[in-house]
């Protein structure tokens, strides 16, 4: 009897595109962005900014168990995404690109984007602020 789960002969026999969640925090003065990569080494992760937007790149390899031979034992379940990613996120706001942190904790990216302050952008003698973002 068809329990319902998947059936494959084959671990991880093709590659998938997927993407990872994310939380996006804003205080006053930095943007703070999560990314769940759970299974993804540090070193396979891109972090770019580019024309109004975060884009982070990389790729997590198929997690299978030792035992992956068909002889000895068959997929039942494959429910975790794997292969690469490209997560784009709109920064409506201007950045302070030049002391970026970065830390990856236990499969979490945590970024904190120091936002440019708003006497930073205002032009001189004018009470009015730039209006192009990014």
């Amino acid at each position: 009897m068809e329990t319902g789960w998947f059936r494959g002969d084959e671990a991880c026999s093709f590659d998938s595109s997927w993407s990872p969640a994310i939380n996006v925090f804003r205080t006053p003065t930095e943007l703070h962005v999560c990314l769940d990569l759970a299974g993804v080494e540090p070193t396979s992760i891109s972090v770019e900014f580019a024309e109004g937007q975060l884009v982070v790149r990389g790729e997590r390899v198929c997690p299978q168990p030792e035992i992956v031979d068909p002889s000895k034992g068959r997929i039942e379940v494959m429910e975790i995404d794997y292969g690469s990613f490209v997560r784009v996120i709109e920064v409506p706001v201007r950045l302070d690109l030049t002391s970026v942190r970065q830390v990856y904790d236990r499969g979490l990216m945590h970024l904190t984007l120091p936002l440019v302050s708003r006497t930073e952008t205002e032009i001189p003698g004018s009470t009015e602020t730039p209006s192009s973002v990014g």
